[in-house]
């Protein structure tokens, strides 16, 4: 109980502001001797509790896999999921998040989130330079953009000794230690280091009405961005937006829901539909985009996208597939 009691504590410190995840994006792991407890695919970091949310993983032959000098596999990306799957303890109801690899090559607690005041930096093409001056005192890395799953694993565990504050191109944060205290205060401290450089106030403001059943009005002040700049969701800037959003989203001057996502242009509203839980990560993730690209173009920054192969890639993951049926995105 106590393991489960760190990854619920771990989970909290992580969800405590959609500024720092959005959906079901983000992902905390505990480990305790050969087992590791971490949130399962398609949970929210607010789900997890004593009875759900979590999976259990024997995770020494993960790292043994992801150590080797060789980085070919022939499937590598199904051929880990499918070795993370195969140490699964006990109930084998939910998958453990894709992003089991590198949770499993760090240290004892393991925090990776999407904080939108990272990625202002990481979308951008000044944003390396930027991180680098202002953490100039701290050990940190910063990876290129890297397809979730092995290759992003593969990348962390070649770091060998990775220092605590780990960046991602177009992603986010992973911070690790070896107690829950560590790990959250290093969280707490790299946003907080953020928000003061970058005089970042910004956090996630937006309501849902339900107008009928699954179908709810977005009302928020940045979705003037959208109408403005039409064009702005056809390019990928971090991969929760390709799974959550994609291309399922319209823009018309009648009311006809043609998808998940509609823009009336002729009244300026926006109409989700899809159930509430689906809903409330397409508003998250579309809040968080909307921050980082009005935050670029006041600064004149170059934005950064995913490039359309990799997109491909990831809609095209098994694992990917799995947390859009999990959110009842497809």
């Amino acid at each position: 109980m106590e393991a489960i009691q760190a990854l619920i504590k771990i989970s909290q410190a992580a969800a405590i502001a959609p500024a720092l995840t959005q959906g079901g994006g983000g992902n905390t792991s505990y480990k305790n001797g050969n087992e590791m407890l971490i949130k399962a695919s398609g949970f929210r970091l607010d789900e997890v509790s004593a009875t759900a949310g979590f999976v259990k993983v024997n995770y020494p032959p993960v790292v043994d896999c992801l150590r080797k000098d060789t980085n070919q596999l022939p499937l590598p990306d199904a051929d880990l999921k499918q070795l993370v799957n195969d140490q699964i303890i006990g109930d084998k109801t939910f998958l453990p998040s894709m992003e089991t690899g590198f949770h499993a090559v760090l240290n004892t607690c393991v925090i990776h989130t999407h904080p939108i005041v990272a990625n202002l930096l990481l979308c951008s093409a000044e944003g390396e330079h930027q991180l680098k001056n202002i953490f100039n005192d701290e050990a940190i890395a910063i990876l290129p953009f890297l397809n979730p799953g092995y290759y992003l694993s593969k990348a962390i565990a070649d770091l060998g000794q990775a220092p605590a504050i780990i960046f991602l191109k177009n992603h986010g944060l992973i911070v690790h230690g070896e107690t829950v205290e560590a790990s959250i205060a290093t969280q707490n401290a790299v946003i907080e280091k953020l928000n003061t450089a970058l005089d970042f106030k910004g956090d996630i403001q937006f309501e849902l009405k339900e107008k009928k059943a699954q179908v709810f009005e977005l009302k928020a002040t940045w979705l003037d961005l959208y109408f403005s700049q039409p064009s702005l969701l056809s390019k990928t800037y971090f991969p929760d937006q390709a799974v959550v959003i994609g291309q399922q989203f319209n823009y018309s001057n009648s009311g006809v829901l043609k998808t998940k996502l509609n823009f009336n242009t002729s009244n300026g509203t926006c109409l989700i539909n899809a159930p509430y839980k689906t809903a409330l990560a397409i508003a998250e993730n579309l809040s968080a985009l909307a921050q980082i690209m009005l935050y670029n173009q006041a600064q004149d920054n170059t934005q950064t996208t995913v490039p359309d192969q990799d997109v491909a890639y990831i809609l095209g993951m098994d694992m990917e597939k799995y947390r859009q049926a999990f959110l009842g995105i497809k």
